[in-house]
């Protein structure tokens, strides 16, 4: 048996939890107010031969606050183990999970875009063109529709991929070349 370790991470009210429960199969309280949630919830998800320990870290709208709640989801990343992290995004407010997404993807080189509420975006008449963002990105983006189960297991799919298949370093972002030189003299 492998075993990997995963970060479920996203703004407060996204839909994390959902997720988390759908693959642990367990039944945390759902919490809707900032600042309930300090602590984060661990599960296990087995998948084939693979033990996923999967970590429900609190909501935040970015790594650089002095939140508690992004203290703790920053440090974690930084300083645990992580082998994939799965970003979870409220597809109709999109816009607001971007800050987040960009500094995940300085911290974890195996990221998984996961968006909710798909069914509210096509009501709202959102256009979403997932491949497109995937590409810009250059990470996998899961649109995850809760009524067919089918977002899930293409998740775990993707999953699979990743850490099988780990991709070297830490920075998935190529900044302009001063900034890259001004990055390497500091490193040093």
């Amino acid at each position: 048996m492998q075993e990997y370790n995963v970060a479920l991470i996203g703004n407060p009210n996204v839909g994390k939890k959902t997720i988390f429960n759908a693959l642990t199969g367990t039944n945390q309280y759902e919490r809707h107010w900032p600042g309930t949630q300090l602590a984060m919830q661990e599960g296990e998800y087995l998948h084939g031969e693979i033990i996923y320990h999967l970590y429900n870290l609190p909501g935040a709208t970015t790594f650089l606050s002095d939140s508690p709640e992004a203290e703790l989801a920053n440090d974690f990343l930084c300083f645990r183990d992580i082998d994939a992290t799965i970003i979870i995004c409220d597809v109709t407010n999109l816009k607001n999970s971007l800050r987040l997404i960009l500094e995940a993807m300085e911290i974890s080189p195996n990221i998984i875009l996961c968006l909710n509420f798909i069914e509210k975006a096509e009501k709202e008449s959102l256009m979403i063109h997932y491949e497109r963002l995937s590409r810009i990105l250059n990470i996998p983006v899961i649109p995850n529709i809760k009524k067919s189960k089918h977002g899930l297991i293409e998740l775990v799919d993707q999953l699979d991929y990743l850490v099988l298949h780990k991709k070297s370093g830490n920075n998935l972002i190529t900044y302009p070349r001063n900034i890259e030189d001004a990055i390497g003299c500091i490193k040093t």
